[in-house]
């Protein structure tokens, strides 16, 4: 009964250093598979909301938001105009 005790508690199993090891292991991964996960998601969304090209998205998110505030901006530039010319 000692024994199956000792091999019940995982510390004497194995040194710390080697559960450290699989502990970083291990959050690694997890990390890696969000970060995948949350970039395909980020990736469809953008080509969903936006006719954009997936060779855009790799030149830049940054070309992405640039375009998408220059739409918007001669979008109001025509309703003002719009409104100027019903004044």
């Amino acid at each position: 009964m000692d024994y199956v005790r000792k091999m019940m508690n995982i510390r004497n199993v194995l040194p710390e250093s080697l559960l450290v090891i699989i502990a970083i292991v291990i959050l690694a991964v997890l990390g890696s598979i969000i970060f995948v996960v949350y970039d395909f998601a980020f990736i469809r969304d953008v080509v969903t909301r936006q006719d954009v090209d997936v060779v855009d998205i790799t030149v830049g998110v940054g070309i992405i938001t640039i375009q998408s505030e220059n739409e918007l901006h001669w979008e109001m530039i025509e309703k003002m105009s719009k409104h100027k010319m019903k004044t």
